[in-house]
């Protein structure tokens, strides 16, 4: 594969390229910078709720809150009445035995469910 030239004007963009015997030209059309294009978009939030057995009392909450919490890329509230963490999830849902991992490693024995 050759590129035999490329260009580009206010309005245009243009290649040409070779492979063998074959040349191949195109040319796009290009349109104007937009203030939208310049604008940063927002991140798609994802929010799951679960359920949270074997907490007791207001320091296993904020345990299961602040394992849950050490997750790059996830905020989680957590509440005792009832038993929910709801996690909000900025990079993509993970799944619930990566939440449970954490939560056993840094938590203790709290038991995450869908």
């Amino acid at each position: 594969l050759i590129i035999l030239s490329t260009g580009i004007s206010t309005t245009t963009a243009n290649m040409t390229i070779a492979h063998e015997n074959i040349a191949i030209s195109r040319t796009l059309p290009l349109r104007p910078i937009e203030e939208s294009d310049l604008t940063p978009k927002p991140n798609i939030i994802m929010k799951k709720e679960y359920k949270v057995s074997g907490m007791m009392c207001g320091h296993c909450r904020a345990h299961v809150e602040k394992a849950l919490n050490s997750i790059s890329g996830v905020k989680a509230t957590v509440t005792l009445e009832p038993p929910v963490a709801t996690v909000q999830f900025a990079d993509g849902e993970l799944p619930l035995d990566v939440l449970q991992s954490v939560v056993n490693d840094k938590a203790g024995e709290y038991q995450l469910s869908e």
